[in-house]
């Protein structure tokens, strides 16, 4: 399992990035209590959120936001079946996908622009 583990996060992480994860990987490999383990990978988990903050932040905006939360509500309405708006509830899912895909439209809208602007 640690070894397919270790196969996708080499593949998801840039190519300039793989010999730092092989070196997380390796430190980690060096810890022997179960317990220290898990903290360790928490302390490395928090890392790299923190490395790559600034990506994340560059995806979200107020729109972005906004749309992820409709998705959310019409994907609950439409399993739960709700029937409470003028809406027939066959329509909830179709609106939901509507909303995740014009989020991940915004979202790519965003990342394309920071690229634009900063050349990362």
């Amino acid at each position: 399992m640690t070894r397919i583990l270790r196969g996708v996060v080499r593949l998801a992480c840039p190519p300039s990035d793989r010999r730092w994860v092989d070196a997380l990987f390796a430190e980690c490999d060096a810890i022997e209590s179960r317990g220290e383990r898990f903290a360790w990978a928490l302390g490395a988990a928090g890392l790299v959120v923190n490395r790559n903050s600034n990506r994340l932040v560059s995806v979200a905006s107020p729109l972005s936001l906004l749309l992820l939360l409709g998705a959310t509500v019409f994907t609950v309405m439409a399993v739960i079946e709700y029937e409470g708006l003028a809406l027939e509830d066959d329509w909830y899912g179709v609106i939901a996908a509507l909303l995740s895909v014009s989020m991940l439209a915004v979202a790519a809208h965003n990342i394309r622009q920071r690229v634009a602007e900063h050349g990362l």
